[in-house]
């Protein structure tokens, strides 16, 4: 088990445990023991319980990572609070809630992984509550329960898949190095964690958080999303790779994915799609 004693070190900067035994809950102070904590990471462990439920305003937490472990209960709403979070994965556990959607109000978000859990409902907004998330380039809601429609008037907010050009996306490299606020040294540090996504039946692993920060991609298969595939999503220029596979789709393939020109994976397979095959996919290059 990881020792609540750990809480004790109140200047922390980076937390990796990963790819280890661990057993247990994850203890309640880890979400806001330090304010200088950067990188939390306890992926591939055997967790349990719930995700740590409270995070202090004004935290520096710029990567939560507790993929591949055991936690089951909702997302906690003081998630929020992280207002420097650029990469959250909770991938391969056991979450049972509907779509975060307030967790479009976080600035500096990125990536977003919450494939294989037990996600369910409609992709949308709550009332008159919008998700803007305006800085997104990566979403995984594979393998989880959720149904209703394609959310297009959410991708419409999307800004940051609407780019085409990788400079124009202004994302960070990476944490590389943490300072020292004792000696004011710099240590380098790690970023060598991997990130997974499904394309056209071959998982694709990424071993670097480098590798895919100007990745741009959706990947909403394996759910039960209804309706026909929205025009709008031709927009979303910048993306590289859709995944709309094993869903219960309907209607044509929209002749907007013409317009995606840096798309390099596109699955549409598995769901009750008809009519042609659009002329203009073939404009797309790199597919």
């Amino acid at each position: 088990e990881i020792s609540p004693s750990i809480c004790n070190l109140k200047s922390l900067g980076y937390l990796d445990l990963s790819f280890n035994k661990l057993s247990g809950n994850v203890p309640s102070c880890m979400g806001n023991f330090s304010p200088y904590l950067e990188i939390l990471m306890l992926k591939e462990n055997k967790l349990s319980g719930l995700i740590p439920q409270t995070y202090m305003i004004g935290n520096a937490l710029q990567q939560i990572d507790l993929s591949n472990n055991d936690l089951h209960g909702q997302l906690p709403r003081a998630l929020i609070n992280n207002r420097k979070l650029e990469y959250f994965d909770i991938s391969h556990n056991n979450i049972n809630d509907s779509f975060p959607f307030w967790l479009g109000d976080l600035p500096e978000l990125k990536v977003l992984a919450l494939s294989n859990n037990k996600f369910q409902g409609e992709i949308k907004g709550s009332g008159n509550m919008t998700c803007t998330f305006p800085k997104l380039h990566i979403i995984d809601l594979s393998h989880n329960e959720f149904s209703g429609s394609f959310p297009s008037e959410m991708i419409q907010s999307w800004k940051a898949m609407k780019t085409s050009d990788p400079n124009q996306l202004q994302y960070k490299q990476g944490i590389t190095y943490l300072r020292s606020r004792r000696s004011g040294e710099y240590w380098k540090v790690d970023n060598s964690y991997s990130f997974t996504m499904s394309n056209k039946g071959i998982v694709m692993v990424y071993e670097k958080l480098q590798e895919f920060y100007s990745l741009i991609a959706i990947d909403i298969s394996s759910n039960k999303i209804s309706g026909e595939i929205p025009i709008v999503i031709g927009d979303l220029k910048g993306l590289v790779l859709l995944n709309l596979s094993n869903n219960i789709l309907t209607g044509h393939i929209p002749s907007s994915l013409g317009k995606l020109s840096n798309l390099e994976a596109l699955d549409l397979s598995l769901n009750n799609l008809s009519g042609n095959i659009p002329q203009q996919l073939a404009q797309i290059t790199f597919l």
